[in-house]
């Protein structure tokens, strides 16, 4: 077997140890709270969180208020807070899977690093007949690793952003919840898995460089 045929197949194994991941998808905000509101218009949610850990998200997912099917198409992404760049985004529809409230769309796997400050961001465009959830706080419960940082919400016309979005904890109007309509799946990598599958990619490039 040669070198180079050797090379690709050690890579492959650092590959496949780093998708290795400790337990089955977790939902990053959930409540048993159905409550909700219908809002003229078209605008976005979005709220904010850190790590504690490193987590793999795998899935995007839009706020179906009675779980019998959303009226539109809802864009959703996931934002890095500082600059309010996209990282992923998917386009959730009725067909899509129900878990819960939400239903979630399948997008391309994305490590988002402990420490870092993210957002998860829902678009509810003019027309829509969905509804948007304000769980009351003490329904609210988050993932493992999950930190809440705030929400937000704006009027856009497509799944935009402020360039320095902020958020806050304030409740929404009258209530006491906060605004949310878009939600995420993720992995928890297993021990290890993050620092070989940066080795695997080093190990690459340094072959194509000989």
């Amino acid at each position: 077997m040669s070198t180079q045929r050797k090379n690709r197949i050690a890579i492959s194994m650092l590959a496949l140890s780093a998708c290795a991941v400790s337990s089955n998808a977790e939902i990053a905000i959930s409540f048993d709270d159905p409550r909700y509101h219908g809002f003229e218009g078209s605008f976005v949610v979005a709220w904010a969180f850190t790590t504690t850990h490193d987590i793999v998200a795998t899935e995007l997912g839009y706020y179906d208020a009675d779980g019998d099917g959303l009226s539109a198409d809802h864009a959703v992404g996931l934002f890095r807070a500082s600059d309010g760049s996209m990282v992923i985004s998917t386009t959730v529809s009725t067909d899509d899977a129900l878990d819960g409230h939400f239903r979630y769309a399948d997008s391309r796997d994305v490590l988002l690093n402990q420490g870092e400050t993210y957002f998860v961001a829902g678009f509810d465009p003019l027309g829509s007949a969905d509804h948007i959830g304000i769980p009351a706080v003490s329904a609210l419960s988050f993932g493992q690793g999950i930190v809440f940082e705030g929400w937000q919400d704006w009027s856009e016309s497509d799944l935009s952003v402020p360039g320095n979005p902020q958020f806050g904890s304030d409740f929404w109007a009258s209530t006491d919840g906060y605004m949310v309509n878009a939600n995420f799946r993720y992995t928890v990598p297993a021990p290890g898995s993050v620092a070989l599958l940066m080795l695997g990619g080093l190990v690459a490039r340094s072959r194509r460089t000989r």
